[in-house]
């Protein structure tokens, strides 16, 4: 049961942004967007493999959270290089990989220490409960392509500024 629930993240892996990428036009600004889709089916993932009374379902469930979670890690890697001025990028990718894995990190952690204390009985409510802590940062992540995009469009944009000289 262990290979197969392995086997559908690693399909979901592979999954998730080749069909983001279907809809991805190579502009930022659309893969901040479809990056919103993959928290969703982060959280939803989730939340699925806490309700999953088979393990077929709890492998689709992880289908679904590692093609957010793979789309969500290839679109920002992508964005950093894309946004990021090249005399910054290894800087940029040091903090980005440190931040994961402190995440990484603590959420093991916090999930073993509650597995310990409650009982491998209570795995399904522990999936429960990170599906809806996961709405954290899809509101976060909501909220701040929001910003940005109200802030970029105060920005004039090169061609405008060539335009007015």
């Amino acid at each position: 049961s262990l290979g197969i629930l392995y086997a559908a993240f690693g399909l979901g892996a592979l999954l998730g942004p080749a069909l983001l990428n279907r809809f991805n036009d190579g502009r930022v600004f659309k893969m901040r967007r479809l990056m919103i889709i993959s928290f969703i089916w982060v959280t939803v993932g989730w939340l699925l493999l806490g309700f999953a009374p088979s393990l077929w379902l709890a492998a689709l469930a992880l289908i679904l959270r590692a093609m957010g979670g793979s789309a969500t890690w290839t679109y920002s890697s992508t964005i950093i290089q894309m946004s990021s001025d090249n005399a910054y990028m290894g800087r940029m990718f040091s903090l980005d990989w440190s931040m994961f894995y402190l995440a990484v990190t603590v959420s093991t952690i916090v999930t073993g220490k509650a597995l310990d204390s409650l009982g491998s009985s209570h795995a399904p409510d522990i999936a429960i409960i990170s599906g809806i802590l996961s709405i954290i940062p899809l509101l976060a992540w909501i909220a701040a392509v929001r910003w940005v995009e109200k802030h970029q469009a105060k920005i004039p944009t090169q061609a405008a500024i060539s335009k007015s000289i």
